[in-house]
């Protein structure tokens, strides 16, 4: 019983770490740009950063700026949610993964990796991605875990979820 509160509480942080990190990566794209001529704003200096990683094609980095901002604030919202379904964290892990493949595309195209997900708060080289993407994926199994565990038909059918 001690190790299936142990568990939901380390799947909780979990969620607060990913969600909390998806806001402040949003926010900080917004909020702290990039000296990048000729962006005017946030928003349009990570397009920019974009372009100049020449890996989406110039007419798209805005929009693709504005999704990756939109998948951040939704999925950090929802992440934070109360009872959050186990959908949002399979999309959580998923934009991780994502992010990680485009940091290793940039990298081998360039040879480096400046992302600017987070300002100025935290350098982006490849290895720092990918650890922080690393240790954002694997937050989020235990609250997979413990999602399973509760929908688990075994368990539902024998009563063991009232105890889990």
């Amino acid at each position: 019983m001690r190790s299936g509160r142990l568990l939901q509480t380390v799947a909780l942080f979990g969620r607060i770490l990913v969600g909390a990190g998806f806001l402040t990566a949003a926010v900080m794209k917004l909020t702290e740009p990039h000296p990048i001529p000729p962006a005017r704003d946030g928003i349009e200096t990570f397009a920019r950063l974009l372009e100049v990683q020449g890996i989406v094609p110039e007419q798209l980095t805005l929009p693709v700026a504005w999704s990756v901002l939109s998948s951040e604030v939704v999925l950090g919202f929802a992440l934070l949610w109360p009872g959050g379904s186990r959908f949002v964290l399979w999309c959580a892990a998923f934009v991780l993964c994502g992010f990680s493949a485009y940091a290793v595309t940039v990298f081998i195209h360039q040879g480096q990796v400046q992302c600017g997900c987070f300002g100025r708060i935290l350098p982006d080289g490849l290895a720092t991605v990918l650890a922080r993407n690393t240790i954002l994926t694997a937050a989020l199994g235990p609250a997979l875990l413990v999602g399973s565990s509760r929908r688990s038909p075994h368990r539902q059918h024998t009563g063991e979820l009232a105890e889990a």
